[in-house]
């Protein structure tokens, strides 16, 4: 299985990918290109299925696991989760199925994922941008022990 950066979007660009793949036809005359998630949502894989291209139900993405085919409920999506029944060739019609999110390892559309991206954390954030906060947060933190301790001077100073 090829990692690939997209998966094809058109039937003409499946069909590209599965010459160059030179993917075979099942014996229904299906074509047995496929590119989908692997399991654990770290990479889009395209590879030649060997087996028949069959018919899967409705609110179901497909991933590859150790070159089969296996199903990933979408029900919860946002959108883009098959409606109907459709053939594992038709992957390229759900691109929603497709768009996963590298860095947290979940379909893009997904509540949950958007949830780990939207958490409000310091992972979104660069090490030259944390370097900036926390001199920031720390010139505050000397300044404001600087103004406790001169009104506290001051203070001593009035009462005598």
């Amino acid at each position: 299985m090829a990692h690939v950066e997209k998966c094809p979007e058109t039937l003409t660009a499946v069909n590209a990918s599965s010459k160059q793949l030179n993917c075979g036809i099942d014996t229904y005359g299906n074509n047995q290109y496929m590119c989908l998630p692997n399991m654990e949502k770290s990479s889009l894989v395209e590879f030649c299925y060997d087996g028949i291209m069959g018919i899967q139900k409705e609110g179901n993405c497909l991933e590859a696991k150790d070159g089969r085919v296996i199903l990933h409920s979408c029900n919860m999506f946002l959108s883009g989760c098959p409606k109907k029944p459709f053939f594992n060739y038709e992957f390229y019609k759900y691109p929603a199925c497709q768009d996963i999110n590298l860095k947290h390892f979940c379909y893009e559309l997904d509540p949950s994922c958007q949830a780990l991206g939207n958490s409000g954390g310091f992972s979104d954030v660069s090490n030259d941008d944390r370097v900036i906060m926390y001199g920031l947060i720390g010139g505050l933190l000397v300044l404001v022990i600087l103004t406790i301790v001169t009104a506290g001077i001051i203070n001593e100073k009035l009462l005598n």
